[in-house]
């Protein structure tokens, strides 16, 4: 995973940020974690509305019965 420098962003008066140009148009909920010198992660989250949830997980279970499901990629090698 390579980092790059996107631009520098300031707090308005509501404690909120821009976030401009970073990040891609399709990220649009993060989960934002601080380390013990302040440094803040944004990560870019996926969710599923309870409501979904338990319809997606059945989905899925039967998918893994009949046999239609294949290993996720390792993207530890890309």
């Amino acid at each position: 995973m390579s980092e790059h420098y996107v631009g520098d962003v300031e707090v308005d008066s509501r404690r909120r940020i821009s976030l401009g140009r970073a990040g891609k148009k399709e990220h649009t909920r993060y989960r934002v974690e601080e380390d013990d010198m302040g440094v803040l992660t944004l990560t870019p989250l996926i969710t599923v509305p309870v409501t979904a949830l338990d319809a997606r997980l059945r989905k899925a279970v039967t998918q893994a019965e009949e046999g239609k499901v294949r290993p996720r990629p390792d993207k530890t090698r890309m």
